[in-house]
């Protein structure tokens, strides 16, 4: 078998590859299984399909199947020091990466933890960390580098054993008295794991042809102490936790100028991922992460702006987020993001406005319409609490403005309260839910926007959209589509009740535009007017379907 020769053995290989993919993303955060019990990919037995085995044969079996065994790759904070420290994630090792997912996972305080995340707390930061000078290097040919499934064996098996030594009834019984999770180093933790992430990934090789290959997700996983939960979701006991004011939320920022870090050229895409309801990423330290990957064609931010209990730490992330989104590298094609924040219960609630005192727009919707507008991009995606200048209020603003020239694709999505503190939802019934318990929610906060349990109470007598600011709403998009010359897809959300969502296509369909949502108004025309024009732009025939879904009195009219 070992004297195949190397055209064989690739096809082997490929064949071999076939049979599906070695690690589902799509749970690389689920970090921990009842009792405790860490399991990240890779760990415990090898799965029937698996290709380290067959890398194992020989050096010819080992460089046909590494292509195919180091294509999606999950690397711990643990992997991550030992890949730095043993380095046998090689130059040729990285050149074959796809796709990359760092679950950014913290040790909880001695005398508590076990060391299933680290060796040892006190091994932080890494001996590169204080001499950077002596960075490691590894060669190719190097025979440490060849015993690289045995290494990654050794990292698992020594978390698992260390794991069988907890006592779970001693864990549970002082888990009350441990320090809450701002007062643990995580900050310092969360910087240590970045600098030693990019110093191996800064080894990757740049390909011939110069494109970024690399697609980098990074998130925080539920922390530990919630991972002996019995309940459904290990997400439940936090997010119960956090609403009572047990524990508060922690956003984790560099803490370090961004320009310590190297260049990672071959990032093509990074994905941050909202997993945890008590950590998070500070906006600002996503945008100057991304500033060290030059190549980045896609980003997807998924961020929290769920601070309820500190308004003003609230306005300071939001501002911090704004003044650094022009950090993102100018090739940039596609942008998304998701910045949750879940709506109270209580309609009657009168939020606080969170728009400086002496500005009279908020800054975070006036950047994201800045950076809308940037040549190079392809798709804007962006959801969250914003008001009507991410899209431009005034034709005088967009005259003014560069307009969009090359954007495809334009997805806005409103949450039901806007940072000036005014409800989008009106009144419909006199007789308001009161159940506490009706569609309520537990899981990740990434999923449906779930409003909040403990902090208010339930009064929910909002549904509808309000007329004024439905119509200035898909006016101003008119105003803006008209200023779009490649535009192919519109698509505007407000995140009322009832629903209400404005669909356009450049398509030569009829009709081209949609409406929907309950209890609307109908159209007037002044708005007519606008998408007549946006629609003659393109040579089309204008058509506007309007539907009203309440259930009660359904109504769908065509306009043209």
């Amino acid at each position: 078998m070992d004297r195949l020769s190397v055209e064989i053995l690739s096809l082997i290989a490929a064949a071999a590859a076939a049979s599906g993919p070695q690690i589902d993303l799509s749970t690389v955060y689920d970090v921990w299984t009842l009792h405790d019990k860490p399991k990240f990919p890779g760990s415990g037995k090898p799965k029937e399909n698996s290709l380290a085995s067959c890398a194992a044969v020989s050096r010819d079996w080992q460089l046909a199947f590494e292509p195919f065994t180091f294509h999606t790759l999950v690397l711990s904070p643990k992997r991550i020091v030992q890949a730095e420290r043993q380095g046998y994630l090689t130059p040729r090792r990285l050149g074959c990466i796809r796709y990359l997912a760092v679950p950014i996972t913290f040790p909880l305080p001695w005398p508590w933890d076990v060391p299933i995340v680290f060796a040892q707390v006190g091994e932080w930061p890494p001996p590169s960390e204080i001499d950077d000078g002596e960075d490691q290097k590894p060669i190719e040919g190097d025979e440490s580098a060849d015993a690289n499934d045995a290494a990654w064996e050794d990292v698992e098996g020594s978390e698992q054993n260390n794991d069988e030594d907890l006592d779970n009834d001693g864990y549970m019984d002082v888990e009350d008295d441990m320090q809450p999770p701002e007062e643990r180093g995580y900050d310092k933790l969360f910087t240590a794991i970045i600098r030693s992430l990019f110093r191996v990934l800064k080894l990757a090789p740049v390909h011939e042809n110069g494109q970024p290959y690399m697609n980098l997700r990074l998130g925080f996983p539920v922390p530990r102490e919630y991972g002996w939960s019995f309940a459904n979701c290990i997400e439940q006991t936090e997010a119960e936790r956090l609403e009572v004011g047990w524990c508060s939320p922690l956003y984790l920022d560099l803490g370090f100028n961004q320009d310590e870090l190297p260049n990672l050229p071959v990032i093509a895409s990074c994905s941050f991922d909202l997993v945890s309801w008590s950590l998070f990423f500070a906006p600002e330290s996503v945008c100057k992460l991304a500033s060290k990957m030059p190549r980045l064609r896609k980003i997807k931010m998924h961020l929290s702006d769920m601070e309820w209990r500190n308004p003003e730490l609230r306005v300071g992330l939001r501002e911090r987020f704004a003044n650094s989104l022009p950090l993102l590298p100018q090739g940039v094609l596609d942008f998304e993001l998701q910045y949750s924040r879940r709506v109270p219960r209580d309609h009657s609630h009168a939020p606080p406005s969170i728009v400086p005192p002496h500005e009279k727009r908020d800054l975070l919707s006036q950047a994201l319409f800045n950076f809308s507008q940037r040549e190079n991009l392809l798709r804007f995606s962006a959801k969250g609490s914003f008001d009507l200048n991410i899209l431009g209020t005034s034709e005088k603003t967009l005259a003014a403005s560069d307009g969009w020239p090359k954007l495809e694709t334009y997805d806005v999505g409103f949450l039901a309260i806007t940072p000036s503190g005014q409800w989008l939802a009106m009144g419909f019934t006199d007789n308001p839910n009161t159940d506490s318990f009706r569609d309520e929610r537990w899981g990740a906060p990434s999923e449906h926007q779930r409003s909040c349990l403990s902090l208010f109470d339930t009064n929910e007598f909002r549904g509808p959209i309000e007329p004024d600011y439905a119509h200035r709403l898909v006016c101003t998009a008119g105003r803006a589509a008209s200023h779009m010359p490649r535009l192919r897809r519109m698509v505007i959300n407000v995140g009322v009740v009832g629903g209400y969502k404005v669909c356009y296509t450049s398509k030569k369909v009829h009709p081209c535009m949609r409406i929907a949502g309950k209890k609307l108004q109908p159209p007037i025309e002044e708005l007519l007017r606008v998408w007549r024009r946006v629609a003659q732009d393109r040579d089309q025939q204008f058509g506007l379907e309007w539907n009203d879904t309440v259930k009660t009195n359904k109504r769908k009219m065509l306009f043209s």
